[in-house]
Order: structure tokens, then C-alpha cells, then sequence
């Protein structure tokens, strides 16, 4: 299954369209991996300089997509994901090659994604481990609605994908 969930453009030179779907795309394109992260029915999110948003980041060199889940799931929100369940992801799709942030390498060209997972955990949130994050706390989708925050319509997507479980 792959839905188109709404598109947009990061700048002139980059677009993306996110997708709802239960399959990942081709997996030597994704780069990043994001999460909503579900503990006691709130949505654990971060806070770093740029604001409010889900837990989530790169995929390091070696890693599988669930291994970089994990990770940055702990270190941004001590969030231990427990059976993710992808519900998404993001087609990014530049004019001209992007240079990776944390590495002297280049992004996938012309077309990257970043791939989007609902968890749940019964463990307990511990404090984030990640250098960038100033705070993790838990939200409810109307508080997440109300903070008007960029990720609201994936987050959003992403808890009904949840909601709607079929196990």
C-alpha cells in the first residue's frame, strides 16, 4: 500500500511528498529515520535549539534503519521502541547533489527518504543521552495539535496508523 499524504517543498531547490505506506522504499536511499513515539497513550517528543519535534535522525554507516531507530530513540527521547511498525515515508527529491551534515559524504541523487515508524514502549522514559537535545517530554495529539509544530500532520498520521492497528 502507498498513499500520497501531502507534498511540499524545504526550499527552491528541494521537494519532498510523504507517503503512507507499509513498505519501506528502496533501502540504500533512506537516510534518516523518524519515529512517533507512544508511551502511556502521549507522544514522546524532543526539544533542541530549533524547537519541538519527534525523535529521530540519520542512519549511521552499518546501521539498519531499526538499529538507527533504536538509537536516536534513546538518545533523543530515552524512548526503547518495542515492535516499530513503519506507516511511512518521506521522498525528498533535490535539482542539485546535497551535502550530508554529519559526514564528508553526499546524500542519495537526486532522490532520498526518510522513513517513518510508530513505537510503543512499556519501559520506562529515562533521560535522552543525544548532545543536540535539550529536553524530552510527553504530549497528547490535542497539545501537539494546539503547538501548531511542523511535524503535526506526520505525527498525526502516524498515531492513526496506530489507532488503526490491525494485531
Amino acid at each position: 500500500m502507498q498513499k500520497l499524504a501531502e507534498q511540499g517543498h524545504w526550499s527552491s531547490g528541494i521537494s519532498w511528498r510523504l507517503y503512507e505506506s507499509d513498505v519501506l522504499p528502496e533501502l540504500s536511499l533512506i537516510t534518516a529515520v523518524l519515529c512517533v513515539a507512544i508511551h502511556d497513550e502521549k507522544i514522546i517528543l524532543m526539544r533542541a535549539k530549533r524547537g519541538w519535534g519527534m525523535i529521530g535522525g540519520h542512519i549511521e554507516s552499518g546501521e539498519t534503519v531499526i538499529e538507527a531507530l533504536t538509537r536516536e530513540s534513546q538518545e533523543e527521547g530515552g524512548f526503547t521502541p518495542e515492535s516499530p511498525q513503519l506507516f511511512g515515508y518521506r521522498e525528498i527529491t533535490a535539482k542539485v547533489p546535497i551535502n550530508h551534515p554529519s559526514n564528508d559524504t553526499m546524500y542519495p541523487y537526486p532522490t532520498s527518504y526518510i522513513a517513518y515508524y510508530w513505537a510503543t514502549t512499556t519501559k520506562k522514559i529515562t533521560q535522552p543521552t543525544g548532545n543536540e537535545v535539550l529536553e524530552s517530554k510527553a504530549f497528547s495529539l490535542d497539545e501537539i495539535r494546539l503547538a501548531k509544530l511542523p511535524d503535526t500532520s506526520t505525527i498525526e498520521l502516524g498515531w492513526n496508523a496506530y489507532v488503526h492497528r490491525s494485531f
